[in-house]
């Protein structure tokens, strides 16, 4: 019973049960404004960028955001209207409002709400699957080996949505009896989440890793900074799918707190990528490729001398013991430092010979150079 005296003639789990529903209300609510302005900066961006030129390209991308926001929008609306179902219009009922939520899974307003909430799930999986591959365009292994678990893990995320559906139509994930969808159909979409967003990071710092040792760290910064990751990944919404199945495992009203909000999360989390890919600062399919080579040194000087008025190395002497007049500031070399003379043509932006090591190569560099220019 309440301590307090005002308060509901109720058990404290009732009364920790209805706080949880409300409480979920609130985030659910901040959550959806916060994807109505990412909604608004994303689609009009799109539409100012889409030309007749690129319509192609940027439509689907302003189908996508419409239909993600439309459906975090039905799911909204049906929300609030269960909530004014339990917590006014049927106040009375047995066990007080959170019974009301918890048993009522199944009338028509909120069977809407699950559809919308399922489809924007399974688009927004769809969507960071797509992200995954191709931050991933381009590495070593065969692209199928690359797909194919978030592929058969999106499949079994459809496969047990479906059933997830149809449960709620019948019963309610909180009093089902047999077999409950629930925490199977949420965790293989935490799953594909988490593996993405492993995924995704670690790539993500390797390619910092590499292009710091190369150009600097300061290199890349928007593509492998701490927030791109965050953001590339949507390990937003993987924390809130812990922070949801972790307390719903273990029977605990907690878990309403974040089942009404997951589904805006989730949204947020995906127009974000959209958007930092129609700003220009998302990973692309050209990323690593544009970021390695327009830091690179021109392909036609070494130094300040053209390449056109480089001369041939020339020798004199026997094997062992000739000299060579290198192209770069007439610098003379002895045989046994051609090696280091190539190292310096290498260092200085131009690859004109892997080696230098006998006399017939030292002749043959002009012709190396000619065919390298």
């Amino acid at each position: 019973m309440s301590s307090n005296s005002w308060g509901p003639n109720e058990s404290a789990s009732v009364v920790l049960s209805e706080e949880a529903w409300l409480q979920g209300a609130f985030v659910s609510s901040i959550a959806y404004g916060a994807l109505l302005v990412l909604f608004i900066q994303c689609f009009s961006l799109l539409l100012k960028q889409t030309k007749r030129s690129n319509y192609r390209s940027k439509v689907p991308f302003l189908v996508i955001v419409f239909l993600i926001f439309m459906f975090g929008t039905f799911f909204m609306s049906t929300s609030m209207k269960f909530n004014q179902l339990s917590f006014i219009e049927n106040r009375n009922y047995p066990g007080g409002p959170s019974a009301y939520e918890n048993d009522m899974f199944a009338i028509p307003v909120d069977s809407l709400g699950n559809v919308s909430f399922t489809l924007s799930q399974w688009l927004c999986d769809a969507l960071i699957i797509w992200r995954y591959m191709l931050i991933f365009k381009g590495c070593n292994a065969p692209i199928w080996i690359v797909v194919t678990l978030p592929v058969l893990l999106f499949l079994g995320s459809f496969v047990v949505g479906i059933l997830f559906l149809l449960q709620l139509s019948a019963t309610s994930p909180f009093v089902s009896s047999g077999i409950n969808w629930t925490i199977p159909y949420f965790s293989i979409s935490l799953a594909i989440n988490i593996f993405v967003t492993i995924a995704i990071v670690a790539r993500l710092l390797l390619f910092r890793r590499r292009i710091a040792s190369v150009l600097g760290p300061n290199h890349g910064s928007q593509y492998t900074s701490v927030a791109a990751m965050i953001i590339e990944s949507a390990a937003l919404f993987s924390v809130f799918s812990i922070l949801f199945l972790v307390p719903f495992g273990l029977n605990s009203s907690v878990s309403q707190i974040f089942l009404q909000s997951m589904g805006q999360v989730q949204a947020c989390a995906t127009i974000l990528i959209i958007l930092r890919a129609a700003s220009g600062k998302a990973w692309s399919a050209e990323t690593q490729t544009t970021l390695m080579s327009k830091h690179q040194p021109p392909r036609r000087t070494l130094g300040s001398i053209q390449m056109s008025k480089i001369g041939p190395f020339t020798s004199s002497g026997k094997s062992g013991s000739e000299t060579a007049v290198g192209p770069c500031l007439n610098d003379s070399f002895s045989g046994s430092d051609f090696k280091s003379a190539s190292s310096i043509l290498a260092v200085n932006g131009v690859s004109i010979v892997k080696d230098v090591e006998t006399y017939a190569d030292a002749h043959s560099l002009e012709d190396s150079a000619s065919d390298r220019v």
